[in-house]
């Protein structure tokens, strides 16, 4: 594989090799790769690279050449890969925010309007009745 790498390397070319990362949406799991063909290819290789990189210092050498590629628009970017063995997934708990403790105070609040305003009208209702 790493003679695979090797000759890739070689027959790729770093001219307009150009990625941008794009955010389109309201947070980063709403994101996209935006790359030329040689954007693609130098990446996917410099990821390769990293996947048979011998320590850290190698994979973070590895990454810095990445930075030439990215465009100073693009909405993140990478200090480097890093290979682990294996990845544990997070488990996290759900956001404790101000502001989503404001959204519902509101919808609560909201809601109360609602139900009180129905219970006047009935009671106008009644009375006009009676």
């Amino acid at each position: 594989m790493k003679n695979l790498i090797e000759q890739v390397d070689m027959e790729s070319t770093n001219k307009n090799a150009r990625v941008r990362f794009i955010q389109y949406g309201g947070g980063t799991d709403e994101m996209m790769i935006e790359a030329t063909k040689n954007g693609f290819v130098r990446l996917g290789l410099f990821m390769l690279k990293a996947a048979y990189a011998n320590d850290k210092e190698e994979q973070k050498k590895i990454a810095s050449g990445i930075a030439g590629m990215i465009t100073t628009d693009s909405d993140c970017y990478f200090d480097w890969f890093e290979r682990k063995d294996s990845i544990e997934e997070k488990h996290f708990l759900p956001s404790s925010n101000f502001s989503d403790y404001f959204a519902i105070f509101i919808f609560i609040i909201i809601i109360g309007v609602i139900v009180l305003g129905f219970a006047n009208g009935i009671r106008v209702i009644a009375n006009f009745l009676i």
